[in-house]
């Protein structure tokens, strides 16, 4: 019995996805120009180290971040799938990495992180196996040699973004002391984490009034 047509389509996607990861992007793909009303590089978003405008990762590139934007994350993931496989940089990982795990697959955004180091990376694997929950391999990769800083006084990638997901680790771990401490710490350097200000709330600790954001001067 022949396959239906969405069946063959399908399959067809499935293969060009699983030769993006091992095939070299200027292999079998050919990147039309932006056209008229899409950007050169997306707005805000940095230019990672090394790539030249104009080139096929460039080009790779500036398309997944479009795609990323629009929650075009399938689009997103067979493109990037190409740029890493052309360029295995981390800044190409992480990309890859965060289409993965915004499209819903953090197993496989992990796949491609466990062996990357940069604090980017760590931070977005430690987010992936929180996912999983997966809170004991969280927690090593964001405090890295610092592990297990009982005392939660160690530096950790992301600045309040990273002692916020090690304050909810450790909540979800039942480590009570340790994640009012991250908590705190994540609010004095951003008091509008207020996810952290509701995970104290939820703890049952108080919110000192230092970390409450203070309304900007009226205007005359």
């Amino acid at each position: 019995r022949a396959p239906s047509e969405p069946a063959r389509r399908t399959s067809e996607l499935n293969a060009r996805m699983a030769a993006a990861a091992v095939l070299p992007a200027s292999a079998a793909l050919s990147l039309p120009a932006a056209p008229p009303g899409v950007p050169a590089a997306p707005a805000g978003v940095p230019l990672p180290p090394g790539l030249t405008p104009g080139s096929m990762e460039h080009t790779l590139w500036t398309w997944t971040q479009y795609s990323l934007q629009n929650h075009l994350h399938e689009n997103a993931v067979f493109l990037a799938e190409r740029l890493c496989a052309e360029v295995p940089t981390d800044w190409a990982k992480h990309l890859l990495a965060t289409c993965y795990f915004q499209s819903g697959a953090a197993n496989r955004a992990v796949a491609v992180l466990h062996a990357t180091t940069t604090p980017q990376n760590r931070y977005l694997l430690a987010l992936c196996h929180v996912r999983l929950g997966k809170l004991a391999e969280a927690q090593t990769v964001l405090l890295g040699p610092a592990a297990p800083d009982t005392e939660a006084v160690a530096q950790v990638p992301n600045s309040a973004a990273g002692l916020y997901l090690m304050g909810v680790i450790c909540l979800k771990s039942q480590q009570r002391a340790r994640a009012i401490k991250y908590l705190n710490r994540c609010l004095a350097i951003n008091p509008f984490m207020w996810s952290a200000s509701e995970a104290l709330c939820q703890l049952g600790a108080a919110l000192p009034e230092s970390h409450l954001p203070t309304a900007p001067p009226a205007s005359r």
